[in-house]
């Protein structure tokens, strides 16, 4: 298997480059493109047909390995019970029962990476006839270490079938018994300890990332990449070490180093499916160069309990790791430690970091899910402008339309948005409503006042400072003027808005003494929500507890987030608001239902059991903007902010339009999915901009 029979195969397997503008037109990921991409693969073939080092000798070493009895000459060892006793109480029968899962899972994964940069049939042949074997063989796995081993090593199996993945060679009965396979037990080993702080953790989240791309879930793999940036926030420690490895004494630098592969590996899958950098997350980086030090010196690892039994190496781990991450992160001294030992391979017990001299990582697009989350955004944007009615209302059910866009037109950059925005304010004189003191009828100034920031002219917010000046000189009340929750959306964010862009503080002064009020009248500490107005107190659910609504409550958060914007950080009332927020964001976080919606009764979700998006769009949106501005833990609520938007993705069609939105009312009712409003909109927009901050920050 020589660099000529690689050329000869160049020609047929070339188009595999193109697969990544392939796969954006149809459903799924990119196959491959878990691990290895497209682009990935075709930059290994052209390096070995150029003779590069050190692709050319990390190449000819994988052929030599699959050609061989790890490869070629290596028969399914798949079991039906993958029974895995625990290491430190057998470890001779630990290790035995783990070779059938590592070893098929080398030769699986090797045979698979032959095939991709030969085009030889005869290595996916054998890749397949693993990939069948276990999938048609095994049914559960057992022991005290089976979901670990199972976990580690079945992402061999799992690398495999995405390189495989689109092969004519694969039967497809066949590969859909594979997925269910994976939903079975790979997944399901996974999802027994992924939460677990340690490295089995981290090996169950790689594991289950790996399964959710294996299975088209992209929800799945959303709520993995959210649960890998809560194991960096949660298990670095601020110099580096991660105290749950560090702790095992002896071997705390081996599990470090088995803590950080599959860490890193689920930042490649993620790079690769959604585009989201977690390499430069959080305190990674500072975690990896802590254990570069140490690996460097390890006579100087403060962490022993008595004698260092595991010393790392360039040549094995966590050399792998290290000579992995040399061009993610431009690193010369990772470079350096690994150049003489290439090339790198590190198998048979765990998959993670495998062969990464022959595939080497770059860093990662900036594309992927920020950039799913700006095309939705824009595809929901442009359907409302197209179908507004005529006229130009100015009414609350457009003006939060309005405000959403603004925040469409800041997050996308979308100028044209912005121009559009002009023209309807324009056609309205940059008026606000007829009512004088209505909330509902002031909502339009949070455009107007957004727009005078990009251009103050005078007039754009003339009339809405006169209709506020009129109140804050006759001073009303919050409960009779904002006598109902919906209210604190509308009017509350224009004063501030008005506050900071004229420099007087009497719009804030006012603006809250009037809120508190309202507060006092309809917000139930005990529940920490708001009644919709003084007609629901004692109303009830049909299950007897008391009557929250949806959109009610979404209107109230997403006003204190829209007020603190705006309010300065030593205004006097700040953290009353943000104590609000978070009051709020508890209660509301356990409401959330697991399909990612919130029902329309809170507290009933079984009165109205259909799909509600405006409640579900106010609550993601204060959620992920809480998590954003450092006021809500992101270990607490990324996953209701990440399942929320999934949800309100999946209601939105493939011209744009949102459905489930509920009409105009005043409690819990009923949604149809042919249903949308102008204002769920502008709260999906809303929620959208912050979604982005999220997963781009």
């Amino acid at each position: 298997m020589n660099t000529a029979r690689l050329l000869a195969a160049i020609a047929a397997i070339a188009a595999i480059a193109t697969a990544p503008a392939l796969a954006a037109n149809a459903p799924g990921f990119a196959h491959p493109g878990m691990m290895h991409s497209a682009d990935q693969l075709n930059e290994t073939r052209q390096m070995v047909l150029q003779q590069q080092e050190p692709w050319k000798s990390a190449y000819d070493d994988l052929i030599r390995r699959a050609d061989g009895a790890e490869g070629l000459g290596r028969a399914s060892h798949a079991v039906a019970d993958f029974n895995v006793p625990g290491y430190y109480v057998d470890p001779k029968g630990h290790i035995a029962a783990s070779e059938a899962l590592n070893g098929d899972g080398w030769a699986a994964y090797a045979c698979a990476l032959a095939h991709q940069l030969t085009g030889d049939a005869t290595y996916g042949q054998k890749s397949i006839e693993l990939l069948n074997g276990w999938a048609y063989v095994n049914t559960r796995y057992s022991g005290a270490d089976g979901p670990l081993v199972m976990s580690y090593a079945g992402t061999g199996l799992a690398f495999a079938a995405d390189l495989m993945w689109s092969s004519e060679l694969w039967d497809a009965g066949d590969r859909a018994q594979f997925q269910r396979w994976v939903t079975t037990v790979l997944r399901s080993a996974a999802d027994s300890i992924k939460t677990r702080p340690n490295n089995w953790g981290a090996w169950g989240t790689l594991a289950a990332i790996a399964s959710d791309y294996l299975l088209e879930d992209a929800g799945g793999v959303d709520a993995e990449i959210a649960r890998l940036q809560l194991r960096i926030d949660n298990s670095i420690a601020s110099d580096g070490h991660l105290p749950d490895e560090t702790a095992r004494g002896d071997h705390g630098i081996w599990y470090t180093y088995f803590a950080l592969a599959p860490l890193t590996a689920g930042c490649q899958i993620a790079g690769n499916a959604r585009g989201v950098d977690l390499f430069n997350y959080g305190r990674l980086r500072l975690a990896l160069d802590y254990l570069f030090y140490y690996s460097l010196y390890p006579e100087q690892w403060p962490h022993y309990a008595g004698q260092q039994t595991s010393l790392p190496s360039p040549s094995d781990w966590p050399g792998n790791l290290f000579e992995a991450l040399t061009r993610v992160y431009g690193s010369a001294d990772y470079d350096a430690w690994v150049a003489d030992t290439r090339p790198h391979v590190v198998k048979g017990h765990h998959y993670a970091w495998t062969v990464p001299t022959l595939m080497r990582p770059n860093p990662v697009s900036s594309s992927g899910l920020s950039g799913a989350v700006l095309e939705v955004m824009r595809r929901a944007s442009d359907w409302q402008i197209a179908h507004l009615p005529g006229g130009e209302p100015k009414d609350w059910v457009h003006a939060v339309f309005w405000a959403g866009l603004m925040a469409s037109y800041q997050t996308t950059g979308e100028g044209r948005y912005a121009d559009r925005a002009t023209t309807w304010a324009q056609a309205n004189s940059w008026l606000l409503g007829p009512r004088a003191r209505h909330a509902d009828d002031h909502c339009a100034g949070q455009t107007y006042l957004e727009l005078y920031s990009l251009d103050p002219q005078p007039e754009r917010i003339r009339d809405t400072q006169q209709r506020l000046d009129a109140m804050v000189t006759d001073p009303h009340l919050g409960r009779v003027d904002w006598w109902w929750c919906d209210a604190l959306f509308m009017a509350p964010p224009v004063f501030a808005r008005l506050g900071a862009a004229t420099g007087d503080p009497t719009y804030f002064d006012a603006m809250s003494a009037m809120w508190w009020d309202t507060t006092d009248y309809l917000f139930n500490p005990s529940e920490s929500l708001f009644y919709r107005d003084a007609s629901y107190f004692g109303r009830q659910c049909p299950n007897g507890q008391p009557m929250f609504w949806s959109r009610g409550n979404a209107w109230v958060i997403a006003g204190i987030v829209r007020v603190l914007q705006y309010l300065p950080g030593d205004h006097p009332d700040r953290q009353r608001f943000i104590d609000l927020l978070q009051a709020m964001a508890q209660r509301l976080a356990a409401l959330q239902k697991p399909d990612g919606f919130w029902p329309s009764c809170l507290t009933d979700a079984d009165d109205y059991p259909w799909p509600e998006t405006s409640g579900t769009a106010g609550f993601t949106y204060a959620l992920a903007w809480g998590i954003n501005e450092g006021v809500l833990d992101p270990a607490q609520y990324t996953d209701a902010v990440i399942s929320g938007w999934n949800a309100l993705v999946s209601a939105v069609d493939s011209d744009g339009k949102l459905g489930w939105v509920q009409l105009p009312g005043a409690e819990p009712g009923i949604s149809h999915q042919s249903d949308t409003q102008p204002y769920g909109v502008g709260l999906f927009l809303l929620a959208g901009s912050e979604v982005f901050r999220l997963v781009t920050r």
